[in-house]
């Protein structure tokens, strides 16, 4: 089953949900809960705190570098195919993203 899976990743589209917040915060939290909402095979999900454990995500992956809070909120950045939608702060917004409406 593992074999399965992995070989769908590596050749079907896949999405990167990149979360930007303080772990501790609930806003971050909230956002993180609905991520692991539903079943999303093909969903790689990245933490990108604040500081320098930051930095070092960015550096891992570049892509992430200019994400940031959205007006001082935990914002998550759903990505696929080299493009990203708008970040939302909203954990409902992000649901309507993941399709877990």
């Amino acid at each position: 089953m593992f074999f399965l899976s992995a070989m769908d990743m590596a050749i079907g589209p896949s999405q990167e949900l990149v979360i930007v917040g303080d772990p501790d915060a609930e806003d971050t939290r909230s956002l993180l809960a609905v991520a692991r909402e539903g079943y999303h095979p093909n969903l790689v999900v990245l933490l990108r705190p604040p500081g320098d454990a930051g930095k070092t995500i960015a550096e891992l992956a570049p892509f992430t570098g200019s994400f940031d809070l959205l007006d001082g909120h935990a914002a998550a950045y759903l990505c696929s195919g080299f493009a990203c939608e708008r970040p939302v702060s909203d954990p409902a917004a992000l649901r309507d993203l993941l399709g877990d409406a």
